[in-house]
C-alpha cells in the first residue's frame, strides 16, 4: 500500500519552494530533476510535491483571510486562485484534501445552524 509517509523536512520544504519559484507550481518532475534539488528531495516523488503544497496553500489561506468563524470552502478555494496557478481538477482535489485534513485531525469542520 505504498511507504509510510515521512514528516517533511525544513529543508525539504525550502527546496520545494525554491523549485516552484524557479520552474513553477506543477511542475513537479522537473524539480525533483532539477540537481539543485534533487539532492535534498530524493525521497519524494512527484505526487508528494503536489499534495504538500496543496496542505501549504491551504494553510496560508486560512491564517491570511482570518477569518471569525473559519475559513469556507469557496474563500480558500477563491484565495489560492488569486495567488497561485490552480490546475483544471484544483477544486475537486481542494474538496479532497479538506475532507483528508479534517479526517486526519488537521482541520476542524464547523457547522452553523440558524436559531
Amino acid at each position: 500500500m505504498g511507504a509510510p509517509k515521512q514528516k517533511w523536512t525544513p529543508e525539504e520544504e525550502a527546496a520545494l519552494r525554491a523549485g516552484v519559484v524557479k520552474h513553477g507550481a506543477g511542475k513537479w518532475r522537473t524539480i525533483l530533476k532539477d540537481p539543485e534539488f534533487s539532492g535534498v528531495l530524493y525521497l519524494r516523488s512527484n505526487v508528494d510535491l503536489k499534495y504538500y503544497r496543496l496542505d501549504s496553500l491551504i494553510m496560508e489561506a486560512i491564517s491570511t483571510l482570518k477569518e471569525p468563524g473559519g475559513s469556507n470552502k469557496t474563500n480558500i478555494a477563491s484565495y489560492i486562485e488569486e495567488h497561485y496557478w490552480a490546475p483544471p481538477d484544483f477544486k475537486r482535489l481542494l474538496s479532497a484534501k479538506l475532507k483528508y485534513l479534517t479526517a486526519n485531525s488537521k482541520l476542524i469542520k464547523l457547522f452553523w445552524t440558524c436559531a
